[in-house]
Parts: C-alpha cells; sequence; structure tokens
C-alpha cells in the first residue's frame, strides 16, 4: 500500500486514519471443544488423539506429546480447522486486499501484509490470536486471518539459496486461496563465505541465516548495506552512469531511459539517495515499463493503494514524479521523524523497521529494492573488484535504545527528533520502538556522541521540519549518545580473495596415482579433469566458483576412479573347485560348492569388479570347498520288529528302526503303510492303529543315492471294544469322552469291535437305536446272542443323563463345588471338562462358556 502525506498536519491525521485504521475489525473467536490429533505427511489427519473443553488444555495436552506433528483442531475454524501446532508454518488469508501485524496484547495495527505469503509460526496465544513473523517482524495475527499448516503439511516455504554466480537469492513462497503452491525470486546480496550452493536456507530478517525451516540451526550473520543505507546519503555514481546502467537491459527502461539526472537532482534537492530512488522506480515500474508509468509517468506506484490501485497520480513528467518522490514521499514524508506515523528510519528495511513497515503491504519490498542497488553497484565494478563504488562509503551504526537526536552534542541543547515511530499526535509524541534505526555516522571525536547525518531538514535554531526548505548536507546534522548506537562494521568483501589450496591438493594427489591400476575409462575421465583443474590453477583471473568446480570435479574423478582387482587368488579357486568328482561328496555340501562356484564365476566375469568384491568371493568359495564332506553310504535299514499284533486297543505305538553305518551321511528315514485305512505311520514312524486288518510298513532310506528298506507287517485283532475318538477303560468298562449330542449311529460307528462281535446302545433295560448317547447308557457288545461285555457310557458335560449340556448341569457342578451334592463315578466323568481328574471351577466355567456360545 502507497500512501502521500498532505502538508497540514490535521489533514495528515484524517489522511492516514482513512487509509490505515488504528483500530481494525473485530477478530473472529474460535470456540470448541478442541480435539488434538495427529498431522500425517499425506496431507491427513489421525483420529482424534484428546478433546478438551478450553484451547489452554489442548495446547498444553500439544506440547505434552512428544509426536513432533501433533495439532489441535476445532470445528469452529477455517482453513481446515488447525488452530494451534507443534512445528509449521503459518499463511496470511485476510478477509480484505492486506490485513494487520500487532504487538502482543495490542489493538493497533503495527505493519501490514497481502495474502497469501508465508509466515514463520510460533505458537498460538489465545482464541483470537497467533504468534508469527515474517521479514524481521515478530508480532501477532488475527487467528481467523491466517491459515495454519503442520510441518508434515508443509509442501512450500520461503528460502534464500546461492546461485552460480555466488548471489544469495530469495525464492518466495506464496500459497494462494486455492491452496496451490507458487515461486517467484529476487537477487538479494552476494553470499557469504559460509553460504554454499545447493543448501536451502530460511530467515526472519534476511541477516541471520538458518539450515532449517524452524529456526534452530543458525549458520552466519550478513549486514546488508544497502538496505541499512539511509536515504539521507549520496551516491558516486553520476546521472551518466546511471543512464549508462539503464542501457544493459534489452527493453531500455521504458519511461526510465535517460533520466539518471533527475534522480541525481532529487538527491541533491532532497537529500535522497539517486541510487536508491532509482531502485525503487525499477521496482515499482517494472523498470519504467508499467502501465502507470507508461500512461501517467508514475514511476513509483504513487497513491496505488492495495485497496484501490488506479487511484495512482497522473505526473505531467518522468521528472516531476521523480521530483515529488524525493520531496513530497521522502524527505516530506517517510523521514519526517517528528509528526508522520509513516517514520521507522529513513532506510528501506523491513516489516520491523525502514520505509517498507508503512510504505508496501509486500514483506520483501525493501529487500527487493536493495537487492537492486546491490545489482547496480555490482555491474558497475564489472562483478570482479573487492570493494563496489558505493559500498561502505559510508560509517553506519544502528540504535539500541530510542534516543533524542541533539541539535549540539549535549543532553541540555534542544532535541530535534526522536530515533522511534512518531504517534502522529499533535503534540510531539513518541512510541517507545522500534531500536535498530540506522544512522550515518559522520564524525566520532566527541567522546560522549556521535554527529550523525540528520533524518530531517535542521533550520538555524536547531527546529527540524520537512515542510520549510530543501535539505542541506553539511547543516542537516545531529548528535546522539554512543551509548545508544551500536556501530556497524564494514562489510565483508564482495568478492574473496581466490584460495587454491584445495585445488592444488587435489592436483598433487592426482600425480601420485599409479594409472595403471585403474581402468582407462576412469583414468581418461582423470585426465581430463586434471587437466581442466591445471589449467584453472594457472589462470590468474579464476573466480572462486571456478576453483572450487575444477576442485570439486577433480576429487570426484580420484574418488571415481575404477580399480582393475587381481583376480589370481579368484582363478585359481575357480579352477580347483571345478575340478571336484562332486559324487564323493555330500549332497548339501555340494550344494553350497555350486552356489559359491556361481557367485565366483559371476565376479570373475564382471569387467570391473571392486577388489573387495574379488577377495569376499575368493574367500566364500575356497571356505566352500573346504566344507566339502565325504559321502558315506548307507548299507541297511533295520526295524526292531519284523511282525506286530495289537490286540488291547487302538493306541498309537512308536516304531523304530537303524540305520547302518552309522556314520552315513543321511541319516533321514521315509515310512509308508500298504493300507492307510488299518493302520497310518508319521514321518517318525509312530503307528497308528485305526481297526481290525492287516497292513505292511515299510521305513526306507532317504539317501537319493541308494534303494534300501525293511518291513514290518502289523496284523490289528483286538480282543475288547475301542475307538480313535474316545477313551475306553477296560478293567473299570467306562467309555468316556464323548461329546455332548452325539447319535447312537454315529457313536457305534467310531467304536470298533472284535471279530465276530456286535454292539448295541441300551438304557436301563431298553435298546436306544436314535436320539443322542446319554450318561448313564451302557454299551453292551455280543457274539451273536451272547453278552461279551458293557460299558457305561460318559458324555462330557451331560451330568444329568439327558445327552446334552443344559443349564441343569450347571447347577449340578455348582453344587458339587458347594458340597451340597456329591458328584462320583461317570458323573464326575461327565463333569471333568478339562481332563484332569477333578471337577473344578474351572470346569464349571467351561460349562457356562459352552451355554453362551463363547
Amino acid at each position: 500500500m502507497k500512501k502521500k502525506k498532505p502538508i497540514v498536519l490535521a489533514v495528515l491525521l484524517i489522511f492516514l486514519l482513512g487509509i490505515f485504521p488504528v483500530i481494525p475489525l473485530m477478530a473472529e473467536s474460535i470456540t470448541g471443544p478442541y480435539y488434538t490429533k495427529i498431522a500425517r505427511s499425506d496431507g491427513s489427519f489421525s483420529s482424534v488423539v484428546g478433546s478438551y473443553n478450553t484451547l489452554s488444555a489442548a495446547i498444553a495436552a500439544m506440547n505434552n506429546s512428544s509426536d513432533p506433528n501433533m495439532v489441535v483442531m476445532s470445528d469452529s475454524k477455517l482453513n481446515g480447522g488447525v488452530v494451534a501446532m507443534k512445528d509449521g508454518i503459518a499463511v496470511s488469508r485476510p478477509v480484505s486486499a492486506t490485513m494487520y501485524l500487532y504487538a502482543a496484547g495490542t489493538s493497533t495495527g503495527d505493519t501490514y501484509i497481502p495474502s497469501s505469503h508465508t509466515l514463520f509460526y510460533y505458537s498460538t496465544t489465545s482464541e483470537t490470536r497467533v504468534k508469527i513473523g515474517i521479514s524481521g517482524y515478530i508480532g501477532e495475527a488475527n487467528l481467523s486471518e491466517v491459515m495454519l499448516i503442520p510441518r508434515a503439511h508443509v509442501r512450500g516455504q520461503s528460502y534464500y539459496y546461492v546461485d552460480g554466480d555466488n548471489d544469495i537469492m530469495h525464492r518466495i513462497c506464496v500459497i494462494d486461496s486455492s491452496n496451490t503452491v507458487n515461486y517467484y525470486t529476487y537477487t538479494y546480496l552476494r553470499a557469504p563465505s559460509f553460504m554454499v550452493q545447493g543448501v536451502h536456507y530460511y530467515s526472519l530478517d534476511g541477516k541471520t541465516f538458518y539450515t532449517d525451516p524452524q529456526l534452530k540451526r543458525p549458520v552466519g550473520t550478513v549486514k546488508h548495506y544497502y538496505n541499512m543505507l539511509p536515504v539521507r546519503s549520496k551516491t558516486n555514481y553520476t546521472a551518466a552512469e546511471l543512464n549508462f546502467y539503464m542501457t544493459r537491459f534489452d527493453h531500455g527502461c521504458g519511461k526510465m531511459a535517460g533520466k539518471g539526472q533527475a534522480f541525481i537532482d532529487a538527491q541533491n534537492k532532497y537529500g535522497v539517495n539517486a541510487a536508491i530512488l532509482m531502485s525503487i522506480a525499477f521496482l515499482e515500474s517494472a523498470y519504467g515499463r508499467s502501465n502507470f508509468a507508461v500512461h501517467r509517468n508514475n514511476l513509483f506506484g504513487i497513491s496505488a493503494y492495495d485497496i484501490n490501485p488506479n487511484n495512482a497520480t497522473h505526473f505531467d513528467s518522468v521528472e516531476a514524479c521523480i521530483d515529488y518522490m524525493g520531496w513530497r514521499m521522502m524527505s516530506q514524508g517517510y523521514c519526517d521523524a517528528k509528526t508522520d506515523v509513516r517514520y521507522s528510519g529513513a532506510n528501506l528495511g523491513n516489516k520491523l523497521q525502514g520505509f517498507n513497515v508503512k510504505y508496501a503491504s509486500d514483506p520483501y519490498w525493501g529487500q527487493k529494492i536493495a537487492g537492486l542497488y546491490y545489482k547496480i553497484d555490482r555491474w558497475h565494478t564489472e562483478g570482479y573488484k573487492t570493494g563496489y563504488k558505493d559500498l561502505d562509503t559510508y560509517q553506519l551504526g544502528v540504535s539500541n535504545q530510542t534516543d533524542y537526536v541533539y541539535y549540539n552534542p549535549a543532553v541540555s541543547s534542544n532535541w530535534m527528533y526522536r530515533l522511534a515511530r512518531p504517534t502522529g499526535s499533535l503534540s510531539i509524541s513518541y512510541y517507545n520502538y522500534p531500536t535498530g534505526i540506522p544512522v550515518i555516522i559522520l564524525d566520532s571525536s566527541n567522546s560522549n556522541f556521535y554527529k550523525i547525518q540528520s533524518d530531517m531538514p535542521i533550520n538555524d535554531s536547531g527546529v527540524t521540519s520537512c515542510y520549510d526548505h530543501s535539505y542541506n548536507w553539511n547543516t542537516d546534522v545531529g548528535y546522539v549518545a554512543k551509548s545508544s548506537i551500536n556501530i556497524l562494521a564494514p562489510s565483508a568483501p564482495i568478492v574473496m580473495p581466490v584460495d587454491k589450496a584445495a585445488l592444488n591438493a587435489a592436483i598433487a594427489e592426482a600425480a601420485k596415482i599409479d594409472q595403471t591400476k585403474y581402468s582407462p575409462e576412469s583414468v581418461a575421465t582423470l585426465t581430463a579433469a586434471n587437466a581442466a583443474a591445471v589449467a584453472v590453477r594457472d589462470n590468474a583471473s579464476a573466480t572462486q566458483v571456478q576453483v572450487d568446480k575444477a576442485t570439486a570435479d577433480l576429487n570426484a574423478a580420484i574418488q571415481n576412479l575404477v580399480w582393475i582387482a587381481d583376480k589370481t587368488a579368484l582363478n585359481a579357486i575357480i579352477n580347483t573347485a571345478s575340478a571336484v568328482d562332486k559324487t564323493k561328496y555330500t549332497d548339501e555340501s555340494v550344494a553350497r560348492l555350486d552356489s559359491a562356484y556361481a557367485a565366483a564365476v559371476a565376479v570373475r566375469d564382471t569387467q570391473y569388479p571392486s577388489q573387495s568384491d574379488v577377495d569376499a568371493a575368493t574367500a566364500n568359495l575356497q571356505s566352500a570347498y573346504d566344507s566339502l564332506a565325504l559321502y558315506v553310504a548307507v548299507a541297511s535299514v533295520a526295524m526292531e520288529k519284523d511282525t506286530l499284533t495289537i490286540t488291547e486297543g487302538l493306541m498309537p505305538v512308536q516304531l523304530r528302526a537303524a540305520v547302518v553305518p552309522e556314520n552315513a551321511s543321511v541319516k533321514g528315514l521315509i515310512w509308508s503303510s500298504s493300507d492307510p485305512s488299518v493302520a497310518t505311520v508319521s514321518e517318525t514312524g509312530e503307528l497308528l492303529p485305526l481297526k481290525n486288518g492287516t497292513t505292511t510298513i515299510t521305513v526306507k532310506s532317504a539317501d537319493s543315492r541308494v534303494s534300501i528298506s525293511d518291513e514290518c507287517t502289523v496284523t490289528i485283532e483286538l480282543r475288547v471294544p475301542s475307538s480313535t475318538t474316545y477313551h475306553f477303560d477296560t478293567p473299570a468298562s467306562i467309555v468316556s469322552k464323548v461329546p455332548q449330542n452325539t447319535n447312537v449311529a454315529d457313536f457305534l460307528n467310531h467304536v470298533v469291535l472284535p471279530e465276530g462281535t456286535t454292539a448295541q446302545v441300551h438304557q436301563s433295560r431298553s435298546q436306544v437305536s436314535d436320539g443322542p448317547v446319554a450318561t448313564g447308557m451302557v454299551l453292551k457288545v455280543y457274539k451273536g446272542i451272547i453278552l461279551q461285555g458293557s460299558y457305561d457310557i460318559s458324555v462330557r458335560g451331560d451330568i444329568n443323563g439327558d445327552g446334552i449340556t443344559t443349564i441343569s448341569d450347571l447347577v449340578s457342578i455348582r453344587a458339587h463345588l458347594l458340597g451340597t451334592q456329591d458328584m462320583t463315578g461317570i458323573k464326575k466323568l461327565s463333569g471333568d471338562m478339562n481332563n484332569d481328574g477333578n471337577v473344578t471351577i474351572s470346569d464349571l466355567v467351561s460349562v457356562r462358556a459352552f451355554l453362551l456360545g463363547l
């Protein structure tokens, strides 16, 4: 936003209150409930971690979390709902063209910025404010006018980098209303030695630089002389030199072309540096080619406010515009340290101090213009001289507190103005900020005061007024206490002396290399890099950038030399391994040898393997060769028994066989049954009889090189009933572990009987042919019509004898546990659900779980 200043103070105040209101619109307040969530790198959030009624409680929980991506969210907040976060950035989202930034706890806007800029985020201070930083300013913004982006979601942020010309470039990130990330870049300053190419740097104020976006790892500080230089200075360039500079552009600088004398005239008459004025015009008029410049002779966007750009002033000529800018806007406006609320120092500055605080909403307006001034000074010295024509012409100091500028070097003399921002009231008064206002030191011989170039014209009585007369370089001076000023050291040389030490060391290292030991291709690369390095070394005009590149290229060529490995030992062991008679060794050791051999051949056939790869392949194959195990064949396999007869039940039987000799290479056995319906055998030789009959169990050697086996004839001739499903206790005449709800037919199908016998289920004296088997029923075995034996049946969980497990059975177990009902015999077997031989609370729990379907 640009403003012009009426002459009459009362009119000025009304005008400024209309353009830059001191009472902002009421900030929207967020409300709870508040939620903590985790921001994810894919742009989403986790589910709610915690819910809180107050913002303070939610922020406390967030800060106590170890997760760096924790955020606080509220349903009432726009722009994604984030109202606080542990780490991230803010983006300006004003409801109008611009938004205010405030000192903490105040309601009067200090400065203002446009939409879409990224800001450093520090904290959320209340339901209406966040603490942010941009362009040197740290203060507060309305929460409703910013969008908070957690670090995990950040897709763009402003940063600085060093380009190929060793200039610092500022890459500004803007995120528009559709959340599209855009960048634009401008030249800022010559890079100091601590900044290198290929690194992103971050800075709040353009002075102190960090390598992390959280501003935790500082790497150094620069002094931007062109940004800090007060306009109450003179350029050393002539009008002809300024005109010559403008001819370097293909577009010819439009309406600015040939106007160097107008800038010099404004400097000489109004005390405003001509190079700074020209740099402002470059930016504001797009080098004299903007619509306002072409059609209104307006090079500075005068009166083109953010809310009404078309209000820009018409001037009769470009010279009239330059004169007006130097007189009314600069000397009588932004340099008026007594009555103009826009004064924050007479330099370009940033959003904390200088013209940029109130002249333009663009937070980097001052830095951009300072960069243009730097480019003028850099170009005129051809980019190679160690001292630029304007750089460090003046000794600068900056205020470390708000103090008065006196007419004479004594506090008893008249004070003329204060190094602070005026309040603009009719009775002259000041705010207690900002500090860091630059001054030009003219003389330091007085023990207590510096003589400085005054920011305001001064009459013979020591009265300052920007309206009485033009600026006089010789008499418009003042005095300020030395204790209130910090002297700035001269700028570091723009072009550092070229250091070729590392280059020479690399060339010396390359000379030591025995090129016969490396591949021809990598040696060719080294030869070319070395020749280029020697050429740079011998070039007296080589820049540091050229030297550094040649050094890096040569070191890379040395590092990337491809060693011609010694394959003698590898070839020897390959030849040895290839001659092995593999039939003499075990399959396992031969397989390991084959694998190591294939890997060794692959390394051997690689054109330029590393020596470490060759040595590893050699060692691996040698180890496999040394580990070859002689093969011992199986002579016989013998089972303990040739025949086996099973009569007493279908219980598993462990069969055993021996391999001869004991040191046979393969000791494994393979078991099989000729009739798996009679009996099966496991891979470990465990026989499981299933029914009456005969089967042959065969065991053979697992050695694939022989065919050796043995057999055992197994005969199953049961004399008593048995089952692989139920448990028969023949001495006790009980069959147990019968599942509840088992049908009689199914029950009988799972009972294996002696040959020539039949079986029936009886309850009391009657045969049961259908329905479930129940506890208390009896299995009767007949041979013909003669009863051979009876077995009481126990159904698991069926205590009351109805064949199923019901609540009645649960009650019976409970009564037994309470001692009110004794449980013995088959009822005890039925109640013993876990088969531990007793009825306990565990069985009660099992029955309850069964009834509940668990």
